[in-house]
Order: structure tokens, then C-alpha cells, then sequence
């Protein structure tokens, strides 16, 4: 009474096709029974089967079929003469293939390091999305931690570019019928950088992670002189204007620091960067300008005629 044949040696799902091949243990071919009694023509029919084997699923196995055989050993009509050297150490299992028992050693062991690799780069790959993820997350933190800080403290009345701030009552700008320096909110300031990093984050501009106590003066004397909705009306400007999105020949780009300068935000307000005049004024323009486009959705608050009030180009 025959045996029943053994189970795969190998898994059926096992597929190495993707590997380009196996260590060959030279020391243990040498002293094989194959290369001891086996012909040239033997050996090297051996040695095709084995390759033809490690790219078949399951990886180590070849179907129980002489004319695919012989084709696959490259023997040919010569396939009779070489079949029982050649398939030296296959057996034939219960799924009907031929597995060879040392080959199928090799394939578990790339199998569970190509399994390990695909594992990795998942982990690799979920990674990466949490950085990114976390690392937006953390500069929006950040960048609202900064900003909203004390209302008393970033409120505070300070020397600015047009005066002192003791309250002299000159009637310059930015100051009360009282001559009290009428400092923007700190939900005005707030508003004011989180309305930047909105548009710099949609055109792939810098963002402004930090609001330094540099930063801090130059925003309120912004606000004081032209107040939120100018600010805003920049913002408009910024997001129509592509020479300032980095398509120019410099790849120079807006950011934060150039709005809170005093003669760029002027010049931005009134247009000076809307048209070819840009290129008189000492800026190199790559391309005839486009008029300022609408305002994206993201900065339009309130109800609408507050968007019609930004909407357009310089008021007239």
C-alpha cells in the first residue's frame, strides 16, 4: 500500500516572482550526488529547473508535466535521457506539483524577508503620513500658541514708526480723538496672521510659524495705520498676484516679512504690483500681469458685502 504523498513544502500564496534569485551554496552542489554522478548536460538541466522553479507560485515547485519540462530544462527531445538526474531532490506533494526539499528552504527564508520588507515600508508609509500630519498639526499649534498670547500684553501701547505713544493728541494716524494710541485687538492680530498662513498655505507660500516681537511691532503699526480690512484687502492682492507665488525668474517669493513692511504693503495696496509698471519700478516680471483675481473662499468672513467690500481691485 502506497503512501499518500506529503503536504507543499510550500504555501500556496508564496510567490517570489518578484525577486530576481537565490544564494546558491557552491560548497554543498560540489559535493551533491548530482554533480558526482551526473552528466554536464544533467547538471545544467538541474539547474534550469531550479531557476524555473524559484519564479513559479508556489515559489520551489514545477508543474508534474514532461513537455513543460522538458522546455523549461531546456532539454528538449533529450528531456527522457536527463528527466531523472535533472529532478533529483524534487518530490511530488499533495497538491500534484514537484517541490524540491532545499530549494523550498531557501524560498521560506527570502519569503519571510520579503514579508518583513513589505511590513517595514507599511510602517514606513504610515510613518511618513503621521510626520506630515503631526508636523502640520504641530506648526498650526505652534503658530496659535504664538499668536494668542496675553491680550494685555500684545495690546500694549509701544513706540511706534509715526510717534512715541505718549498721547500727545497730534491727530496722526492710528490714534484716538484723544491721542491715545488705539492699539489693534489681539483677535486682530490673530485674525490677521491666521488669514496670511490660510492663503500662504493654499499657494504653497512660507508660512509664519513664529510672531517674534519684531513681527509683533510691525503688525500692529499695519493695523493702526490701515486696520484689518486692508490687511485683508493685501491678502486678495497676494493670492491674485502669480509673479509673487515664485513665476518670475529669481523664483522669489512672497512671504509674511515683506507683507509687514511698510513701503511693500502700501505698494501692494494700492496696485503697484497689479500691472506691468512693476518691471519701471526695478522688479523683473517674467510675464505681462493679470488683473487681481477674486477673493479665494477662505478669506471671505462675515456676510457679503464685506466680500463685495475686498472682492475688486484698488477701490476707486
Amino acid at each position: 500500500m502506497s503512501e499518500d504523498p506529503p503536504r507543499p513544502f510550500v504555501p500556496a500564496e508564496v510567490d517570489l516572482r518578484g525577486m530576481s534569485g537565490f544564494m546558491l551554496d557552491v560548497d554543498r552542489l560540489l559535493a551533491s550526488e548530482l554533480v558526482a554522478l551526473g552528466t554536464p548536460e544533467e547538471c545544467w538541466a538541474a539547474v534550469m529547473l531550479w531557476c524555473r522553479a524559484w519564479k513559479q507560485k508556489p515559489a520551489a515547485s514545477l508543474p508534474d508535466d514532461d513537455r513543460v519540462l522538458a522546455a523549461f530544462s531546456g532539454a528538449g527531445k533529450r528531456w527522457a535521457k536527463v528527466r531523472t538526474m535533472a529532478l533529483r531532490g524534487f518530490i511530488k506533494c499533495s497538491d500534484g506539483r514537484l517541490y524540491h526539499l532545499v530549494l523550498a528552504a531557501e524560498v521560506m527564508k527570502a519569503w519571510k524577508k520579503r514579508q518583513a520588507y513589505q511590513a517595514d515600508q507599511k510602517r514606513l508609509k504610515r510613518w511618513r503620513a503621521t510626520q506630515r500630519n503631526d508636523s502640520e498639526t504641530t506648526l498650526e499649534m505652534e503658530a496659535e500658541t504664538d499668536f494668542k498670547t496675553d491680550k494685555r500684553t500684545i495690546s500694549e501701547p509701544e513706540e511706534t514708526e509715526t510717534g512715541t505713544g505718549t498721547g500727545t493728541g497730534t491727530g496722526q494716524k492710528g490714534r484716538t480723538p484723544n491721542g491715545v494710541v488705539a492699539a489693534p485687538s489681539a483677535d486682530d492680530l490673530v485674525s490677521a496672521v491666521e488669514g496670511y498662513n490660510a492663503v500662504a498655505k493654499k499657494l504653497a507660500l512660507p508660512l509664519a510659524a513664529k510672531l517674534t516681537d519684531e513681527r509683533k511691532r510691525k503688525l500692529r503699526q499695519r493695523l493702526r495705520e490701515h486696520g484689518l480690512e486692508a490687511w485683508r484687502l493685501c491678502l486678495v492682492k497676494l493670492a491674485g498676484n502669480r509673479w509673487m507665488h515664485g513665476e518670475n525668474d529669481r523664483g522669489w517669493r512672497a512671504d509674511f516679512d515683506f507683507l509687514l513692511q511698510s513701503k511693500s504693503f502700501i505698494r501692494l495696496l494700492e496696485g503697484g504690483y497689479d500691472h506691468d509698471d512693476a518691471r519701471a519700478n526695478g522688479h523683473d516680471v517674467s510675464e505681462r500681469a493679470r488683473p487681481t483675481a477674486p477673493p479665494p473662499a477662505y478669506l471671505l468672513e462675515g456676510d457679503s458685502a464685506e466680500g463685495d467690500a475686498v472682492a475688486g481691485d484698488d477701490p476707486g
